[in-house]
C-alpha cells in the first residue's frame, strides 16, 4: 500500500498548514489578554468567529449538512457540550496569557500531541501508529525543543530557566491543549456523517449564539462593560479567526485524512512557539509588549524541534504504510 492512498501525506500537509494558523493566536491575543477583561476577551472572540463561519458554507452541500446538524436534536446536544468544552479553553487560555510571554504560553500548548493520543486512544480508539518508545521520544525531544525557543524569548533578568516557570499565569495554559484535542477528537466521532466545513460551523454558531447574549448582558449590567481597547479587540478578532476558525477547520481535515489521528496530527503543533516567535518579531515594531529575539538559543531549540519531527514522521510512514487504509470522512 502507498502511503498517499492512506491520507496521511495529505494528512501532515494539513497539520503543517494548521500550525501556521494556530500559532498566530498567541502574538495576536496577548494584548487583548493584557488590556481587555475577561468577558470582553469572550465576547469579541465569539463574535469573530460567528462572523467567520458562514465561510465555510460556501458549498451547497456543506449547507445542506449545516441545517440538518442544527435540526438534529441529538446534534444540538453535542454541540452544547462543545460549546461548553471551548468556552473551558477559552477562559483558561485568556488566563494564561494574561501575564506570560505568548511564546512561552504556545511552548507550553505543545503538550497537545500527549493529550491529543489519549483522546484518540481512549475516546476515538485510534491507537497510536508508532511504538510507545517513538512516540514518547519524539514527543520528549520536540518539546525540549520548544522549551529551548521559549526560553530564548526569556529576559535577561528573568533568572533563567527556573524564572521562566517560576513567574507569570504560564500555568493556567496547560490544561488548553486536553480541551483541544478532545474536542477535535468528539467533532470527528459524533460529525462523521457530515463534513467537517458543516460541523465546525454549526459548532461555532452554537458557541456565539449561547455565549454573546450573556456576556452582554453581564457587561451592560457592570456599565462601563463596553469600554474596550479596539486595537486590542480587532489583533484578538483576526487570531481567534485564524486559529480557532480556520485552523480549526484545517485541524479537523488533517483529523479526517488520518482517519482521526489525533498523536499524528498534533505532533507538527511542536512548530507553534517557532512560528510564534516569528510572527512576534514581525509585530514587534507596531505592538507594545510583543518582542521577540533570534539568538542561537532559538535556533537550536527550533533545529531540535525539526528533527524530532522528522524523525516521527518518517517512523509513521513506515508503520502506516504496513497497516490497511482506514476509512475517512466526508471533508
Amino acid at each position: 500500500m502507498k502511503l498517499a492512498k492512506s491520507g496521511y501525506v495529505a494528512g501532515a500537509l494539513l497539520a503543517l498548514l494548521t500550525a501556521a494558523f494556530l500559532s498566530a493566536q498567541e502574538p495576536l491575543s496577548a494584548p487583548a489578554a493584557h488590556r481587555l477583561t475577561g468577558a470582553q476577551f469572550v465576547l469579541v472572540n465569539q463574535i469573530a468567529l460567528l462572523a467567520a463561519a458562514p465561510v465555510f458554507l460556501v458549498d451547497a452541500q456543506a449547507r445542506g449538512d449545516f441545517r440538518a446538524i442544527l435540526a438534529s436534536p441529538r446534534a444540538r446536544l453535542h454541540l452544547v457540550a462543545l460549546t461548553a468544552l471551548g468556552l473551558a479553553g477559552l477562559t483558561v487560555y485568556n488566563l494564561g496569557l494574561r501575564n506570560a510571554h505568548p511564546v512561552v504560553v504556545s511552548a507550553i500548548l505543545n503538550l497537545s500531541p500527549f493529550w491529543a493520543a489519549l483522546a484518540a486512544r481512549f475516546v476515538a480508539g485510534v491507537p497510536i501508529p508508532v511504538t510507545a518508545a517513538v512516540f514518547a521520544g519524539s514527543l520528549l525531544a520536540a518539546f525540549a525543543g520548544a522549551m529551548t525557543v521559549a526560553y530564548s524569548q526569556t529576559p535577561p533578568d528573568a533568572a533563567g530557566l527556573v524564572g521562566m516557570f517560576t513567574k507569570g499565569s504560564w500555568y493556567f495554559a496547560i490544561p488548553v491543549p486536553l480541551f483541544t484535542a478532545l474536542s477535535g477528537t468528539l467533532v470527528g466521532l459524533w460529525f462523521k456523517d457530515y463534513r467537517d466545513s458543516a460541523a465546525i460551523s454549526s459548532a461555532l454558531v452554537v458557541s456565539a449564539a449561547a455565549l454573546i447574549p450573556v456576556v452582554a448582558l453581564y457587561l451592560w449590567l457592570h456599565g462601563d462593560g463596553f469600554a474596550i481597547d479596539w486595537r486590542a479587540a480587532a489583533m484578538l478578532a483576526i487570531g481567534a479567526i485564524a486559529a480557532a476558525a480556520l485552523g480549526r477547520l484545517l485541524y479537523q481535515f488533517a483529523l479526517s485524512k488520518t482517519g482521526n489521528d489525533n498523536g499524528f496530527v498534533t505532533m507538527f503543533f511542536l512548530l507553534g512557539p517557532a512560528l510564534s516567535g516569528l510572527y512576534s518579531w514581525l509585530l514587534s515594531p507596531w505592538v507594545e509588549g510583543v518582542s521577540f529575539s533570534a539568538n542561537s538559543a532559538f535556533f537550536i531549540g527550533l533545529a531540535i524541534t525539526a528533527v524530532s519531527l522528522f524523525f516521527f514522521a518518517s517512523r509513521t510512514r513506515k508503520a502506516i504504510a504496513a497497516r490497511e487504509p482506514d476509512s475517512g470522512r466526508k471533508v
